[in-house]
């Protein structure tokens, strides 16, 4: 189904007979319950995404107050039913990202993206359809990123998004800088590599470290570090001169390369 819905190209239209067969077909498989379900979901989902492009705005509101607000607000909505809402809200605006907007359903969605954050492991989708309602102007504020929390199966994610924020919009970025450092210097220290490069890729844009020599530092973290106690701040300053700064150089190099290379 996906395929037949990708194929159809810009501007072509779907009978209300087929409208209704997709529907009826998305119904039945982005609810199913039980862990067996995970790809039957994941694949209802994507269609879900690619079948708002080809509705009218009005169709879509509907579509999406049925099968995601609805049962998301339901008492007794299970952790594999969030698991299908929280993939069809990212696809949703993988596909469309000012669809939300259009509708007049951000604060709706935005609340079942919190909501869907909660359930570890599958909370991945919930945090990548964050990032991306922070990276587009018509959604980003600096209330947005309190929907953002470091659960233990996400971070990864959670550091690549707010990383991305810190360098594409740091205004929306700043006024959490405090309350970022700390869960990201814990994450500094994860055994897991790739944690631990995601929380120090991080907290280089964090702290504006791009473009400062290595041993040197940045206004931002200056300012940062004179706000903390003698011990944070002296933890912080090192780390921030002697691993930070040289990392924020090798981006810094890498990206001028893949700039000269025409990538």
């Amino acid at each position: 189904m996906l395929g037949l819905l990708h194929g159809l190209g810009g501007g072509r239209d779907i009978s209300d007979v087929s409208k209704k067969t997709i529907e009826s077909l998305l119904a039945e498989s982005l609810l199913q319950t039980g862990d067996g379900n995970d790809a039957v979901r994941l694949g209802a989902a994507k269609c879900f995404g690619a079948f708002c492009k080809y509705l009218s705005p009005d169709e879509s509101k509907r579509l999406i107050n049925t099968y995601l607000l609805r049962p998301a607000h339901s008492h007794d909505v299970s952790l594999s039913e969030l698991h299908g809402i929280s993939s069809a809200v990212f696809y949703i605006i993988e596909e469309k990202p000012l669809l939300i907007h259009d509708v007049k359903l951000t604060a709706e969605i935005v609340t079942v993206i919190k909501q869907c954050g909660s359930i570890d492991e599958k909370a991945k989708k919930s945090v990548l359809a964050c990032g991306i309602l922070l990276s587009t102007p018509e959604y980003n504020s600096p209330e947005s990123m309190e929907e953002l929390e470091i659960l233990p199966d996400v971070r990864r994610e959670v550091l690549i998004v707010l990383k991305n924020l810190a360098k594409t919009n740091y205004e929306v970025f700043e006024p959490h800088l405090r309350a970022f450092v700390g869960p990201a210097m814990v994450c500094v220290r994860d055994r897991i590599y790739p944690v631990k490069l995601a929380a120090e890729r991080s907290l280089v844009y964090a702290f504006q470290l791009r473009g400062v020599p290595e041993g040197g530092t940045s206004q931002t973290l200056q300012k940062y570090l004179e706000a903390q106690d003698a011990v944070i701040s002296r933890t912080i300053g090192d780390y921030g001169r002697r691993v930070l700064a040289k990392l924020a150089e090798r981006d810094s190099e890498a990206e001028e390369e893949a700039g000269l290379c025409g990538r």
